[in-house]
């Protein structure tokens, strides 16, 4: 299974990123969905990431704060929307606390964990609500794997989650 993540541009408002895990499904979906296997995973590079709140089922909410190694703290919060265990989540993204919160756009996520092999092939796809949302987020850097490693690096995440669902 490669061990890359790809991601492919649909349209002005979509991105989708896929990796294929050589672990079962359960074991993914387990990853995405137990707040001490999230806080060891989803953070960027060289940043601490508490969970504050995970409920994973349709109407609960989800808070992460994660901390930059110069102390920096950004939160990050949603709400699922449909849990389908071991297949798919269907949750809402928004960055910041208080006004920044309500100035971010909120996003919406799919996680498809899908039957690869022996393995799970785990396909995010982000839909912002427009699309200067989305060319801002790619204007920092959230496609290019080799690039900047901030909070939006999908490919330094899905990384760790590999190496996770291996253990």
């Amino acid at each position: 299974m490669p061990a890359q993540t790809t991601y492919e541009i649909r349209g002005k408002r979509e991105i989708v990123f896929e990796r294929a895990y050589d672990a079962p499904p359960e074991r993914v979906f387990a990853a995405l969905t137990d707040p001490n296997l999230v806080a060891r995973w989803w953070g960027s590079a060289g940043a601490t990431l508490v969970v504050e709140a995970m409920d994973p089922r349709p109407g609960g909410t989800w808070r992460f704060v994660e901390t930059d190694a110069k102390g920096k703290r950004s939160t990050f919060h949603g709400e699922y929307l449909e849990i389908e265990p071991p297949a798919r989540i269907v949750s809402t993204l928004r960055y910041g606390a208080g006004l920044a919160s309500k100035l971010f756009p909120t996003i919406h996520e799919t996680y498809e964990l899908l039957p690869h092999g022996r393995g799970t092939l785990l396909r995010v796809t982000s839909k912002y609500p427009m699309g200067a949302a989305l060319k801002g987020m790619l204007s920092v850097g959230m496609d290019d794997p080799g690039g900047r490693m901030d909070g939006s690096r999908h490919q330094w995440r899905l990384d760790r989650l590999a190496a996770l669902v291996k253990e």
